[in-house]
């Protein structure tokens, strides 16, 4: 459920998983600039110069209930609104943590996740598919069992089945697509993202007293220059900034308590697509060409998904309208991609 509303208070202490990832580094310098108190987790260690000062790391494998229960026993000021009311019955929840210890931190924010590969590297799909799984309930479920109040996880377009999906084989149910958008993921990256929203579901019906917002994020880079040179088809045209994903957490961390309940999932995505030259990837500008057609997104919905149900009216007052709508996060959290 979800409301309009302002931004409210930041949290005491904030777990940020991911923290030597692209996108978890750059969340995590953010919110050490704006004043958030973190520790920062992920199962390689930082290279030097890259954490900010007196940010406590803990290297962790987060597939491992163990060094999960380490993280969440974090010396600190436990809040007292953390501990999980004390008449609530886990017996049936089978963990390793029968105590439900209060933990130190108030908020988490779970980035960690293979989310692509090098070129040249290759993955067995049931490994990066159980890593990414795994360590999102592991996070997820601990955090909410043990009090947290407040949680982030990073997930991707591609739960819906987008980048990564056999080439000619992605269907959406039409154009525009929101959050309620059918997922059909087929590769193990996307189904991962899946399963770790239908995970934030269960955990919220388990523990009520803790909200999840669940941020999709969709081929994350610097900015626009970079963006269009590289995107294509497959990709739906469409980017996200690094520092509009940074500050889609900071929203998510401050939306006040009334801003949503449960578990609820929001788009951020840039708002207009990047995609230079004619309709054809063939035709598509390259770097150092002058400037020339930029087509409009229907004429390139028409094109690439023919036969698939498009809203036109969504892009009337914008020819160049992203495909995914992000008025939800906009709404609900005060989020902006070029705030």
């Amino acid at each position: 459920m979800t409301t309009d509303t302002p931004t409210h208070a930041k949290p005491q202490l904030t777990l940020l998983t991911g923290a030597c990832g692209l996108v978890g580094s750059r969340t995590l310098q953010h919110l050490h600039a704006k004043g958030f108190n973190l520790v920062a987790t992920d199962i390689v260690p930082p290279k030097e110069g890259t954490l900010p000062p007196g940010i406590p790391f803990i290297q962790a494998d987060l597939t491992k209930p163990e060094d999960v229960d380490k993280l969440f026993d974090y010396p600190g000021p436990t809040p007292s609104a953390n501990a999980p009311p004390p008449a609530y019955d886990f017996a049936m929840s089978h963990t390793s943590n029968a105590e439900h210890r209060p933990t130190a931190f108030d908020a988490v924010v779970h980035i960690s996740a293979i989310a692509w590969l090098p070129a040249g590297k290759t993955l067995d799909a049931r490994t990066w598919h159980a890593n990414n799984v795994v360590g999102s309930y592991n996070v997820v479920r601990t955090a909410a069992e043990r009090g947290v109040r407040n949680i982030v996880q990073a997930s991707s377009m591609n739960a819906q089945g987008v980048s990564y999906t056999i080439p000619g084989r992605n269907t959406f149910d039409g154009f525009p697509m929101s959050e309620g958008t059918t997922r059909r993921p087929m590769d193990p990256y996307g189904l991962s993202k899946h399963e770790a929203e239908i995970q934030a579901d269960s955990v919220a019906f388990l523990c009520p007293w803790t909200r999840i917002a669940t941020l999709r994020y969709h081929f994350v880079t610097e900015s626009y220059e970079t963006a269009w040179p590289l995107i294509t088809a497959r990709d739906v045209f469409s980017w996200v900034s690094y520092d509009a994903c940074a500050r889609a957490a900071e929203c998510a961390l401050t939306a006040p308590p009334g801003a949503f309940t449960g578990h609820e999932i929001f788009h951020i995505v840039a708002p207009e697509i990047a995609w230079e030259g004619g309709l054809e990837e063939v035709e598509r500008r390259k770097v150092g060409d002058a400037v020339g057609e930029r087509p409009g997104t229907v004429d390139l919905l028409r094109r690439y998904w023919p036969g698939i149900r498009i809203d036109e009216a969504y892009w009337a007052s914008n020819p160049r309208r992203a495909v995914w709508m992000s008025d939800k996060a906009e709404r609900v959290l005060g989020w902006k991609h070029d705030g």
